[in-house]
């Protein structure tokens, strides 16, 4: 496999170790640009609802499983300004995204 074909095939893989104030240790996935621009179609142009979806489908366990379900958005969807900003950010870093992006990601 050439070093940039392997690059692309394997950063849907890649798990980032990030340090958050509120949560110590939190494991962030790459989020498949196909996964987040699905989620984000279902939303109508629902900003927080965008960016609640980052949190569920990009915070996992450290092999990459996802630790939140659709079944968790209502809870995610209280998570206090404390805790919500630096995890965004923190997803955002990872993913190479901003929430413009990605409610706009939904309507192109």
């Amino acid at each position: 496999m050439s070093n940039l074909r392997e690059r692309y095939l394997t950063a849907v893989k890649r798990v980032t170790a990030v340090e958050l104030p509120e949560w110590g240790t939190t494991y962030i996935r790459a989020v498949p640009f196909i996964e987040l621009v699905a989620s984000v179609e279902r939303l109508n142009g629902d900003k927080a609802g965008a960016l609640v979806e980052q949190i569920r489908l990009a915070v996992c366990d450290q092999d990459g499983n996802p630790v939140f379900t659709a079944d968790d958005v209502p809870a995610l969807r209280q998570l206090p300004q404390s805790v919500a900003v630096p995890l965004i950010e923190a997803i955002e870093r990872v993913n190479a995204v901003t929430p413009d992006g990605v409610a706009d990601a939904g309507n192109s």
